[in-house]
Formats: C-alpha cells, sequence, structure tokens
C-alpha cells in the first residue's frame, strides 16, 4: 500500500495539501480495513470540528477508530497550513498540542495510519476551512475518498 500527498496547491491564495492511499494490483483485506479505518478517523474528527477544539483532542477523536480497529498512528493526524505551508505549524493533530482551532484558520486532515503486523501504513485527507459555524473543503466539489488500484 502505497500515499501520496499533493501539496503546495493553491486555492484562492490558500495553500491545500490532499493526501491519498493507493495499491498496486487490487488490494487484500487487510489493505481495505486500514484504508477505511482511515476514513472512519477523518470522518470522526471533521464531525469533531469546532472553534476551540484542541490538536490533542482532534487526535484522540481520531485515534479512536484507530485503535479500535487494531491499527497504530504513525504520525499526526494533521496540521496547521494557512497562507505558507512552511509557516509556524499553529495546530498540529497529536498527543499534547494545545493549540486551538480558530475562525479562518485552514488546516489539513489526513489520519497517518498503520498496520504493524502486515507493514501496510495509509493515510487520507484534504485542506478545510475553519468557520463560525462549522468547517468547509478548499474545492468547489467535495473530495472522493476511495482506495485507487491498478
Amino acid at each position: 500500500m502505497y500515499s501520496i500527498e499533493l501539496g503546495r496547491c493553491a486555492v484562492d491564495g490558500y495553500v491545500v495539501q490532499s493526501a491519498r492511499s493507493f495499491v498496486v494490483g487490487s488490494p487484500n483485506q487487510t489493505q481495505v480495513n486500514l484504508f477505511e479505518t482511515a476514513k472512519h478517523s477523518l470522518d470522526a474528527m471533521l464531525e469533531a470540528v469546532e472553534i476551540g477544539k484542541t490538536g490533542e483532542q482532534l487526535w484522540t477523536v481520531g485515534l479512536e477508530p484507530v485503535t479500535k480497529a487494531g491499527f497504530a498512528p504513525w504520525g499526526r493526524f494533521g496540521h496547521y497550513m494557512g497562507f505558507e505551508f512552511n509557516g509556524p505549524q499553529r495546530i498540529n493533530l497529536m498527543p499534547g498540542d494545545q493549540h486551538s482551532l480558530y475562525e479562518g484558520e485552514v488546516v489539513t486532515f489526513h489520519p497517518s495510519i498503520y498496520d504493524t503486523s502486515a507493514g501496510h501504513a495509509g493515510l487520507v485527507g484534504d485542506t478545510i476551512l475553519i468557520e463560525r459555524n462549522g468547517w468547509r473543503y478548499l474545492s468547489a466539489e467535495p473530495p472522493h475518498y476511495e482506495l485507487m488500484s491498478g
């Protein structure tokens, strides 16, 4: 299972990042489970998004489906993007991060998970804009999440 991150894609002045996972050939059941778990983690975190939530709180929400499925994290589950990809990393979705979401912040969510028994790793996610009453993707259409194969 492979992963790719496309970063530094500019949308209305914001730098965005998209993450996807894929396999060469047909995926096995472990790879499908890993990918589906990454999607469940992403969905859980996006449902929990609200102004004032900390990086650690969002990490905890995203980690629950991962550990329940028997997988482990291999990196942070997201981070600040803003106008500059290499700018100050205000919020990081990881243990101990006490930075809070604020209105107008741009954050990439991408749960990064690992199957320690099979050695597969994957991630899936996109960049969102935090708004007063929720969030929205920085794209004209909602992104599609499916395990790509070929």
